[in-house]
């Protein structure tokens, strides 16, 4: 549990109005990736396949990346955020649950485990 906090405590250390690079510097601003350069999608990957018009930006409270950490965190917490990355966007519950899904993995890429919430 402490780790999970230190993590969460860690992205959303919050800026203030004069705070260094602005307000929305620091923190949990956004539930997704501003501008993002590609779609992060390993078409090599056949366990989580792409989804067809499915974008794998950098998403949610502790940002998600590639189509395979979509699968694997999916998994994880019971949703399916390969065919859905969107819901990281649209559901806030989901988007937090994955800061603890990570603390239970060694490496993102790793099966993850069935007790994430």
């Amino acid at each position: 549990m402490t780790s999970c906090l230190s993590l969460f405590f860690l992205y959303t250390s919050g800026g203030y109005g004069v705070a260094t690079r602005g307000p929305y510097a620091w923190g949990l601003c956004y539930n997704h990736e501003m501008s993002p350069t590609h779609s992060y999608c390993d078409s090599s990957e056949y366990v989580y396949p792409r989804t067809p018009g499915a974008e794998y930006y950098g998403r949610g409270a502790l940002p998600v990346y590639w189509n395979y950490n979509y699968g694997v965190i999916g998994k994880g917490i019971k949703v399916d955020l390969l065919n859905h990355p969107e819901y990281l966007e649209q559901n806030a519950t989901i988007a937090f649950q994955l800061p603890s899904c990570y603390v239970e993995m060694d490496e993102p890429s790793q099966e993850a485990p069935s007790i994430c919430p």
